[in-house]
């Protein structure tokens, strides 16, 4: 069987059928050619997500890119002084993954860093990521 998919994109959506792609402006003529597709015997499907997904995967990007060009020392700051809430530690996230990887990567605490950094300061990082 046939399938005829419409895509939900930034701004516009799009109809894949027959090994072809087809600009649509607008939902309800999406809905009058799922219907027309269906009564030709055609499997519709629906994706009406696909530009929330790529929203989602260019602001893991742009936070990737975040932890890969922090210091040593930045990092250990953020380490110390983050809030519990900080995105980059939610284990249900891939920044806890990426961030604990970087930061071993790069040596992790060293006494000179500890004692540089102290215990009573606010990091810029936590701030500027908090918020």
């Amino acid at each position: 069987m046939s399938i005829c998919k419409f895509i939900n994109d930034t701004f516009t959506w799009f109809m894949e059928v027959d090994d072809r792609r087809v600009i649509i402006s607008n939902t309800d003529d999406c809905e009058y050619l799922a219907k027309k597709y269906q009564s030709m015997g055609y499997t519709v499907e629906w994706d009406r997500d696909l530009y929330k997904r790529k929203e989602e995967a260019n602001l893991v990007s742009a936070e990737i890119h975040k932890i890969n060009n922090m210091s040593r020392v930045e990092m250990c700051r953020l380490y110390r002084f983050a809030t519990p809430s900080h995105p980059w530690f939610d284990r249900s996230k891939p920044f806890s993954e990426i961030f604990m990887k970087r930061f071993k990567e790069l040596g992790g605490f060293s006494a000179e860093i500890s004692k540089e950094i102290g215990w009573g300061e606010k990091s810029t990082c936590s701030k500027q990521q908090d918020s």
